[in-house]
């Protein structure tokens, strides 16, 4: 009887359902919608979230509308990363865009955020070994100035920092010089300033605000043992089968041990750990006594000079970046360290025509630096 009950009143509910979904379409296609502004926006059930047309029962868009506002998109984005990595078409790149999505279904409002990840794809793709020309950056530059790509923009899409960080190694590598920057400064307001104790004769190259810190840990476990079974095979004799003794293994893993932040010096990796009173820890990682640096998902793991060292990794940071920057900083130690350089990294970045210093267009030299055999991923 339960069951009768129960299976009646689902009946009930989809009913109603199906109901008011055909009601809903109704209404909408009469254009008697009680909020048809809300429809417009969101795509309702039965109109098309691109044209605005029916679309049929239960259904949000036509076919042909998604493939014409996909491909609108892409043709957006290929414009932007064209514009921004060969420095040609910034005048009239707008227009194209508009054009381009006024007949591809995209909205007036999806094309500055466009505009902003094509930059930062046009960034990777020409400094994914890390290497930058000056051609390359003056492209880079003109776009982000000519369409005004503020970097509260920027960094609400995680790309705030990446130019300057490109910069900042090719003048560590070409000229060995540090620029003038802050790294726990203006350049990272709405990020948390990083306290690390330096040493007079070093300084702080790079602040990483939000990182976790991991370590190897080993754990062991037991696998219990089974007596088998027995069956009688004659009067006063069983056979006894399946049985095996109990044993321990030994299981190693990376574990996350803390959350703070990590900063790169001329001499050391510093950790600020911030998990809280009696669970964090703080320390500092001389760079000449690390072996490897190996780029991770998502951070880099490295490996110190001692018999009883452990691997280690930090996640949560640009990888690629990280392990350049530690790299590079550990092979100018060994050599004397970096001087003071009397311009901003800002200058830099934004100055792309005095950035380099002469004869350093192709990035051989600097690619020398990061050459296979580094203990990492080249």
């Amino acid at each position: 009887m339960i069951e009768l009950v129960i299976i009646l009143l689902l009946t009930l509910v989809v009913v109603c359902c199906v109901v008011g979904g055909i009601i809903g379409y109704r209404e909408e296609r009469d254009g008697r919608s009680e909020s048809p502004s809300a429809a417009g926006d969101t795509g309702r059930i039965g109109q098309c979230r691109f044209c605005k047309q029916d679309a049929g029962l239960f259904s949000r868009e036509h076919k042909k509308c998604k493939f014409m506002h996909e491909s609108a998109l892409k043709r957006m984005r290929v414009a932007c990363v064209t514009a921004a990595t060969t420095g040609r078409g910034n005048d009239s790149l707008l227009s194209k865009l508009e054009d381009i999505a006024s007949g591809g279904h995209v909205n007036q409002a999806e094309i500055r955020p466009i505009m902003i990840k094509a930059w930062g794809e046009a960034v990777d793709g020409v400094s994914a070994d890390m290497i930058l020309g000056r051609n390359e950056h003056r492209s880079l530059a003109a776009y982000k100035r000519f369409h005004r790509l503020r970097r509260r923009e920027l960094d609400r899409f995680g790309l705030a920092d990446k130019m300057h960080q490109v910069v900042l190694l090719r003048s560590l590598v070409n000229d060995g010089a540090i620029p003038e920057y802050d790294p726990t400064g203006p350049l990272q307001t709405t990020k948390p300033r990083a306290f690390f104790t330096l040493m007079k004769s070093e300084a702080l190259l790079w602040v990483f605000p939000v990182a976790e810190y991991l370590t190897e840990v080993s754990e062991r476990h037991y696998s219990a043992g089974s007596q088998g079974f027995s069956f009688r095979v004659a009067d006063g004799v069983t056979w006894r089968v399946g049985k095996t003794r109990g044993h321990s293994y030994t299981t190693k893993h990376m574990r996350v041990v803390d959350s703070g932040i990590m900063g790169v010096s001329t001499k050391h990796i510093y950790w600020a750990g911030q998990r809280g009173f009696g669970n964090s820890k703080s320390f500092r990682i001389r760079l000449n006594r690390i072996v490897s640096v190996e780029r991770i998902s998502g951070g880099v793991a490295l490996m110190r000079d001692a018999q009883s060292a452990k691997p280690e990794a930090f996640r949560g940071i640009d990888g690629p970046f990280a392990a350049a920057l530690i790299m590079v900083a550990a092979a100018a130690l060994d050599e004397g360290g970096f001087t003071a350089s009397d311009r901003r990294l800002d200058d830099l970045v934004d100055d792309a025509g005095v950035a380099f210093t002469a004869g350093a267009d192709s990035g051989e030299e600097f690619g020398a630096e990061f050459g296979e055999g580094s203990g990492g991923e080249g």
